[in-house]
């Protein structure tokens, strides 16, 4: 049902139903109404030969497919974090864009985590991996992701647990660390946590992309857990819930809001970044490192190009002994190189993944881990 929302719940077809509606209307009312009539219609079908006709070979349509927008969805609402991955299993994730498959793969959930088929349950070294949907592998097979590549770098010798998902921000690994890891860890002769950091990341940190996400406010400069960002927005309201439903569904994705009110990926960078937005994240990355080290794990920041510029990060991550390393930053042609994205979609593909499981590696043995 919801895979054909989002191919058929589009703009131009609410647009047709109020045509429909007005036509109706305009055959059966009799009174001073139906003068004005005729004029609405007019309205609606120039608002939809703008959207399907003059601007509809400007933008691709896209949509997913499968589990990932079944009934069930690729994700469920979870206690702190807000939402995280569904139950244990086996789920389709399907992407199109316009006539063409961007992908079509298989993600295997396995105690509540991305199943990483190069990990070792029993192995006393372990290695967390923290991160969104670029860590979890959003457009990739089980044995495709970052995790899995550096399983098989270092000789299948680390029991890994992927804790990517999509979306997430420092607010949702910081409470998935405090109220998730560490209450259940179980301690080993080694483990190393190592969150994938990249400069977008630090929006999310404000952003309702859930409602139920912990917010977290800077006070005096300090961090304050004050809620969930339904507390924030006051958005509790059911009827929110569908009015949050229709503007994604129905005018986010419209080629009217694309070409008039919508803001390109590449027309943003760090330096866009609300400096609000960024002490709050820092703060929120250096209580993760302050909780790790209290409970003797090794805690390494792997920041993108972008941040790596920063002096302001990286001093702030110097000043409070956190642990950083650029993997992207020893791929020369990263950005120019298109054979590292998924084609048509810009998450990495397997091929830079492998490339960046064997820098990491190298990475971490300078910093001395005995891999």
């Amino acid at each position: 049902m919801t895979d054909i929302l989002n191919k058929y719940l589009t703009l131009g077809t609410v647009l047709i139903v109020i045509l429909v509606f007005l036509l109706i209307v305009f055959f059966n009312v009799k009174n001073k109404f139906r003068i004005v009539i005729p004029y609405l219609i007019s309205v609606i079908l120039s608002i939809y030969i703008y959207e399907e006709v003059v601007l509809k070979p400007s933008y691709d349509f896209w949509v997913n497919l499968g589990d990932y927008s079944s009934g069930r969805y690729f994700k469920k609402k979870l206690p702190n974090l807000g939402y995280g991955p569904p139950d244990d299993g086996q789920y389709s994730s399907i992407k199109l864009i316009n006539s063409d498959t961007v992908y079509d793969v298989t993600y295997t959930i396995k105690d509540k985590l991305r199943f990483t088929p190069s990990s070792i349950s029993n192995s006393k070294k372990q290695v967390l991996f923290l991160g969104c949907s670029q860590t979890f592998g959003e457009g990739l097979d089980d044995n495709q992701t970052l995790p899995h590549f550096f399983g098989t770098e270092t000789n299948e010798s680390f029991h890994i647990k992927n804790y990517g998902f999509h979306g997430y921000g420092p607010h949702n690994v910081h409470s998935l660390v405090v109220n998730n890891i560490l209450p259940n860890h179980i301690l080993k002769k080694e483990t190393i946590a190592i969150y994938n950091f990249y400069w977008y990341h630090i929006n999310r940190t404000a952003s309702n992309l859930s409602g139920f996400e912990p917010w977290y406010e800077v006070e005096n400069g300090m961090l304050y857990l004050k809620g969930t960002f339904n507390d924030r927005d006051n958005n509790s309201n059911i009827y929110n819930k569908y009015i949050d439903a229709f503007r994604n569904r129905v005018i986010r994705r419209s080629n009217i809001f694309k070409r008039h009110f919508g803001k390109k990926v590449n027309d943003t960078n760090l330096k866009d970044v609300d400096l609000i937005d960024l002490d709050r994240s820092l703060l929120l990355i250096k209580d993760i490192n302050q909780n790790f080290t209290l409970n003797d794990i090794d805690f390494i920041v792997n920041i993108d190009n972008e941040i790596y510029e920063s002096e302001r990060i990286k001093n702030f991550f110097i000043d409070n002994k956190i642990k950083f390393i650029c993997v992207e930053c020893e791929i020369e042609d990263f950005y120019e190189n298109d054979s590292y994205k998924i084609p048509l979609d810009g998450h990495h593909s397997e091929l830079v993944n492998r490339i960046k499981a064997n820098i990491l590696k190298q990475k971490l043995l300078i910093l001395g881990f005995n891999l």
